[in-house]
């Protein structure tokens, strides 16, 4: 487990190092965005910067806004407890390991 979140945060780490339109152009490179518009890709991307993450770790908010659509359209009867569900231990080390930025 410790090396799969290590490998999401090295990822993390990339993508914040590289601007929207080289990631684009990596993408564009898989079967599943290759049908895409480069500059609608990009777009999107610029668009998402700001909500790109630091780190691999899952805040109490970010659960938070996770679970109202399921709870909302019924799919949940109510929020899982998020103490129960979010372990951020592994979040953390892969953190200390490859710091943000670095």
């Amino acid at each position: 487990m410790q090396a799969f979140v290590n490998a999401i945060q090295r990822a993390i780490n990339w993508a914040n190092g590289k601007t929207p339109d080289e990631i684009a152009r990596l993408l564009m490179t898989y079967p599943g965005f290759s049908g895409m518009e480069a500059a609608v890709l990009s777009g999107s991307l610029r668009r998402s910067v700001s909500a790109q993450p630091r780190t691999a770790l899952i805040t109490r908010d970010a659960f938070d806004n996770a679970v109202k659509f399921p709870v909302a359209v019924g799919v949940l009867d109510q929020p899982m407890p998020y103490e129960r569900i979010v372990s951020s231990a592994f979040a953390q080390r892969a953190a200390e390991q490859f710091p943000p930025g670095k």
